[in-house]
């Protein structure tokens, strides 16, 4: 039986859309990013960022919430779908 910790990552988007200021954990310290490009949805949603470099290594061992990290050489954080149920 596997057992997965659970993180929680926030992120925000301040005064420059090249800048995103990201915590990992409920941690008080706080990551800034910079952006190097982002999707949106149909309504202008983030739903994913390019970060310029690594912030977060992806641990198969935690399950993250809020958005997801992959990337080797950089991070790119992918918002977590809200399921409806």
């Amino acid at each position: 039986m596997s057992t997965f910790s659970r993180q929680t990552i926030d992120v925000m988007f301040g005064n420059e859309p090249d800048v995103v200021t990201i915590r990992i954990g409920g941690s008080s310290t706080a990551i800034v990013g910079h952006v190097i490009d982002t999707d949106t949805d149909l309504h202008g949603n983030v739903e994913r960022i390019y970060l310029r470099q690594l912030i977060v290594r992806p641990d198969p061992s935690i399950e993250y919430q809020g958005w997801i990290p992959t990337g080797c050489f950089t991070t790119i954080l992918t918002r977590q779908q809200v399921s409806n149920s």
